[in-house]
């Protein structure tokens, strides 16, 4: 092999014939050129798409399912089309009743607050959540912790913030575990704050979680 590489008459003969063969010689380097532009391309927007998914839904479990409830599309035992349906926590027992195979089953509670803390607000939604959520939609925790099991026992009016939420609510460089903020108008510590993560599921502005038993006493 490296004979025929370093022979002087095998690069005449080369030469020979692309001089012999211009238009085919221009042609072929530029199909070459082409076909690698389009693979560096294609590669590119691959991995792209690849980046973006591991961005919004990294930090899900790839096994998770979410079910909520909608309204009716046709009638069904006496109620019209259009009836609004609302899951109930004995839902919650027969779907870990009748469904073999299932690790969690999360219930959660989702709605909007007006945040305050000192002279700057913002609208954020809000979650009533259960510690096992971190085991579905993992956090990467900046600061403090996620809600516990002492939480939910006692009800407790803490909070854990997005990252978002502390840029539009706390100066620059401010500790925020162990402060307060509002959420209309109920004080709420903060016990942790963490990254942003799912981009939208919440609001367009980030997301705060409150105990779910602190959401139901709270909010219903």
């Amino acid at each position: 092999m490296s004979n025929f590489i370093f022979d002087k008459d095998t690069w005449q003969e080369i030469y020979s014939s692309i001089r012999k063969n211009k238009m085919r010689t221009a042609i072929t380097i530029i199909g070459v050129m082409w076909g690698i532009f389009l693979l560096v391309v294609l590669l590119g927007a691959a991995k792209g798409v690849e980046n973006n998914f591991n961005r919004l839904f990294g930090n899900f479990a790839t096994n998770s399912v979410f079910v909520w409830a909608q309204s009716t599309s046709m009638p069904f035992k006496g109620f019209q089309e259009g009836k609004t349906l609302t899951l109930k926590m004995s839902d919650l027992e027969n779907i870990n009743n009748e469904i073999e195979g299932l690790e969690f089953v999360v219930p959660r509670h989702q709605g909007q607050a007006l945040a305050v803390n000192n002279f700057k607000t913002g609208n954020f939604g809000v979650f009533g959540d259960y510690p096992e959520l971190d085991k579905v939609q993992k956090k990467d925790m900046v600061y403090g912790r996620f809600i516990n099991d002492n939480d939910i026992k006692e009800k407790k009016k803490v909070c854990v913030i997005e990252e978002e939420i502390y840029k539009q609510l706390f100066d620059k460089d401010v500790y925020p575990i162990g402060t307060y903020i509002k959420l209309n108008d109920i004080n709420y510590q903060v016990v942790g704050m963490y990254k942003q993560g799912l981009i939208g599921s919440g609001g367009p502005q980030g997301n705060i979680h409150i105990p779910f038993t602190t959401f139901q006493q709270v909010y219903n």
